[in-house]
């Protein structure tokens, strides 16, 4: 079942106030043109990256239940986990110069990822959820724009001189 699909009687009970406040701050992150690095892999895993990340902090905000929400945060990480080795095998592949620095930027985000997954259903603070939904979408777009887009740019050099 999908954070989505949840039935209502999964809901959480938390108080009406939590909801209305949660209600409020959320903002769905989004995805733009801007983001297209023009590798189809890419392009579709940062897709359902910004996807389901929007499915957690509307679940959040839906007050669903604690085991719902902590298998969506599971599978983001998976998920995350699986894009970023999809990323470096096609960085190895096309001898990225600057991989190991973007491998390390990987592992920061998988490590605060995890952290903060496990805080904020631990919490269900409105607050924490909003400065997690902030840092997280920004992190996202920042890493998209600057790093994956340096890596795909040189990736995409690298296939348009195999093909000459």
């Amino acid at each position: 079942m999908t954070l989505l699909e949840a039935p209502v009687e999964q809901r959480n009970s938390k108080t009406k106030l939590s909801v209305e406040i949660a209600s409020v701050i959320y903002t769905p992150l989004s995805w733009s043109s801007d983001l297209k690095l023009g590798l189809q892999q890419f392009d579709d895993d940062h897709k359902t990256l910004v996807q389901m990340l929007n499915n957690i902090f509307l679940g959040f905000c839906s007050n669903l239940e604690d085991h719902i929400l902590k298998g969506a945060c599971s599978d983001l990480l998976d998920f995350t986990n699986d894009h970023f080795l999809r990323e470096e095998l096609a960085m190895e592949r096309h001898p990225f110069p600057e991989l190991d620095e973007h491998k390390s930027e990987h592992k920061g985000l998988i490590d605060t990822l995890s952290s903060r997954m496990k805080t904020l259903v631990a919490t269900r603070d409105a607050n924490t959820w909003q400065s997690s939904q902030d840092e997280l979408g920004s992190w996202l777009s920042d890493h998209i724009m600057v790093h994956d887009k340096k890596a795909a740019d040189f990736i995409l050099e690298q296939q348009s001189f195999s093909l000459a």
